[in-house]
């Protein structure tokens, strides 16, 4: 996955991971000032995250920080 200079040019569509739960899901909307994700999860619920509370996960579910 390509780096970002900040979070507010993830693409939407973009794979997460809720580190709290380890839900996965993906972005469908971006909020700014400050910037919060709404994810969307697989079950079809959906659910405001700030960027602290993420983790950006490449197509092989691999966290950036990992790279």
């Amino acid at each position: 996955m390509n780096k970002y200079f900040n979070m507010n040019e993830v693409p939407i569509g973009s794979k997460i991971k809720v580190k709290e739960s380890n839900l996965v899901g993906h972005i469908v909307e971006i909020f700014h000032f400050p910037t919060t994700f709404k994810i969307e999860f697989k079950d079809g619920s959906s659910r405001v995250y700030k960027t602290n509370e993420i983790e950006l996960l490449d197509d092989l579910g691999k966290t950036e920080e990992n790279e």
